[in-house]
């Protein structure tokens, strides 16, 4: 009866021996097949090989990049004639044993067709039916050697297009500055013609200065001194007609010869202008005119208290002088306005007449006083306007500087 019992007891003990083995072999085979799963449908390629490098397993992403069917992967069996350089696996190979792993490491494949494609391989140890092998991570980087081909020839474009772009904008830079430095050497060359135009027309100024003052102080001081000789030797004339005639008309050679040297110093330069000034030259000047011309001149000038540059002083002189002597040649006026004044730091000089005017295009190259105006107001750097019909007379806008430039 006893040998009975402990049988039992061994068949129950084996029993649950047996389930627990048959629940472990499930999990075991659970396992496997997530694993299987996982492999199988991994995004990445996957497979393994043993250390001779036979492949033992691989998904279908490891078959994808290179075109070939499993069937065809079983057939070629190795992993060295998927490679498309040979040196390249071994290169692999020796890093992954020195290493123990390997990761990341660039190569090239070789698809169905022989060509190859771009992938990094990553290696880690395993062991499979109790030996050695390696399971291979492998990502198929075609694509993006593809991108980083074109972003590099997109590069290389784009450093082109700027080496070109440089290169062109260089050459414009160098034209522009050959530009420039042609303008300012015709800069320098009229301002170096002003300051000598500036020059002569000072050093005329004086000339014309110094003539004047000798014929004030020597040819006109002679003629009125015979004059004056003239006057004492009237009472001792003999009493007949003759004489009488010849000594009135030896008097008016002299009076015409003092009133003709008047004038001529008046020409040149009236010592009213250094003695007291525009105003009072103008003064002078107007007045002359009105002796000469059939109309009214009006004079406006604000300028009597003030002093300025002997250059700017005469060129405003002078100025009015050629104006009113075109207006009595040439214009036929009733009447005649000057207006002479100062805005802030700038000389304003109008001349209006009412005369019959003329057609600027067809006067102003021939009329060396208008000429003359232009260049004498833009030596002092001042401008000139004209505003005239035929028919409807004429208005004259000079403006002039207060002070003149640099080197006068």
């Amino acid at each position: 009866m006893t040998e009975p019992a402990a049988d039992t007891a061994e068949m129950a003990q084996l029993r649950s021996q047996l389930a627990s083995l048959a629940a472990e072999l499930k999990t075991v085979r659970d396992s496997e097949l997530r694993y299987r799963s996982l492999f199988e449908h991994a995004p990445t390629g996957l497979g393994m090989a043993n250390a001779s490098g036979d492949l033992l397993a691989f998904n279908q992403a490891m078959l994808e990049p290179g075109g070939y069917t499993r069937e065809e992967i079983e057939r070629i069996g190795n992993v060295a004639a998927l490679y498309f350089d040979a040196a390249d696996r071994a290169k692999a190979l020796g890093l992954a044993r020195s290493q123990g792993y390997l990761r990341q490491f660039e190569t090239r494949f070789k698809r169905k067709d022989g060509t190859p494609y771009d992938a990094l391989i990553s290696l880690n140890p395993t062991t499979i039916d109790g030996q050695h092998g390696w399971l291979a991570v492998v990502q198929d980087i075609t694509e993006r050697k593809q991108m980083e081909e074109e972003l590099r020839q997109a590069q290389h474009d784009l450093e082109a297009r700027v080496q070109a772009r440089t290169e062109h904008l260089e050459e414009a830079n160098r034209q522009l500055q050959a530009e420039i430095d042609q303008r300012q050497q015709v800069e320098q060359d009229l301002r170096e013609e002003r300051q000598m135009l500036r020059r002569i027309l000072q050093t005329q100024e004086h000339d014309r200065q110094l003539v004047a003052y000798e014929i004030h102080d020597g040819l006109v001081q002679y003629i009125v001194g015979a004059l004056m000789q003239m006057e004492l030797l009237h009472d001792h004339l003999p009493p007949d007609a003759s004489a009488q005639q010849r000594y009135a008309q030896a008097m008016r050679y002299l009076r015409n010869s003092v009133d003709d040297a008047r004038r001529l110093i008046s020409g040149l330069r009236p010592p009213i202008l250094d003695e007291s000034g525009i105003g009072p030259a103008l003064d002078y000047l107007v007045n002359e005119h009105r002796d000469q011309n059939p109309g009214t001149i009006d004079l406006n000038c604000t300028l009597y208290n003030q002093r300025f540059h002997p250059v700017i002083e005469s060129s405003v002189f002078r100025i009015c002088q050629e104006a009113l002597t075109n207006v009595r040649k040439h214009s036929q006026a009733q009447q005649v306005r000057v207006e002479v004044q100062q805005q802030e730091e700038r000389l304003q000089i109008e001349v209006e007449d009412n005369g019959c005017g003329f057609e600027i295009g067809k006067v102003q190259e021939k009329s060396y006083g208008l000429r003359g105006i232009r260049q004498r107001a833009r030596l002092l750097g001042g401008k000139v306007q004209i505003h005239t019909l035929p028919g409807i007379g004429t208005r004259l806008l000079v403006e002039l500087p207060c002070k003149p430039p640099d080197g006068m």
